[in-house]
């Protein structure tokens, strides 16, 4: 096996929310951190990721959190009082547990209130 990383490419808003509406779960899992290396508008990618949290796919769901972390550390702002309740919820989550607290880790690195 040869695995190879693969730099996430830019994408724009519409090319990402017609992505985000795909069935593959690996189409919208990388658009989702795709969003969240290159979107320069965070309110509206965290407002993308926040949404993805509930979706039934664990897949999607951890892409969202560690989005989440990336727009933490790129942004150095979210809307704390919004992100972080919801992240905590996943705690509970077995399938995206360790991603949840990596995700709250990351918040309380670069984030201040």
């Amino acid at each position: 096996m040869n695995l190879q990383f693969e730099q996430p490419r830019p994408i724009s808003k519409n090319e990402a929310l017609l992505a985000l509406s795909s069935d593959c779960v690996d189409v919208v899992a990388t658009t989702l951190v795709r969003i969240a290396l290159w979107e320069p508008d965070w309110p509206w990618a965290e407002d993308i990721f926040l949404k993805s949290l509930g979706d039934k796919r664990k897949e999607v769901r951890s892409a969202a959190l560690t989005s989440l972390g990336h727009l933490a550390r790129l942004h150095r702002t979210l809307h704390v009082s919004l992100v972080l309740p919801a992240i905590t919820e996943l705690l509970i989550d077995p399938d995206c547990a360790g991603v949840a607290q990596d995700a709250l880790n990351d918040i309380r690195m670069f984030v201040r209130d």
